[in-house]
């Protein structure tokens, strides 16, 4: 989580120190803040799996890692 807070740090300091290119739009790194925000939730409801069952934890942040990775179209990320 603390890896998670230091990019979405970084990310919103390169806004606004003016450190990004100009063709970067507002709207992109807006969208880039949000799925920071999106998986780092995400990885900390697979560390609460972990409660249940550390297979079901292992699986589900293992999926969110290869949508990540990969980025296909699945769930209501593809928004983000």
């Amino acid at each position: 989580m603390l890896l998670g807070a230091l990019l979405y740090a970084g990310a919103r300091y390169a806004r606004r120190a003016g450190l990004l290119k100009e063709e970067v739009t507002v709207e992109i790194t807006a969208a880039s803040e949000r799925r920071i925000i999106a998986y780092q939730a995400l990885y900390a409801f697979g560390a609460l799996l972990s409660a249940l069952s550390t297979y079901l934890s292992i699986a589900f942040i293992f999926a969110v890692q290869l949508n990540a990775a990969i980025a296909p179209r699945i769930w209501r990320l593809d928004r983000f």
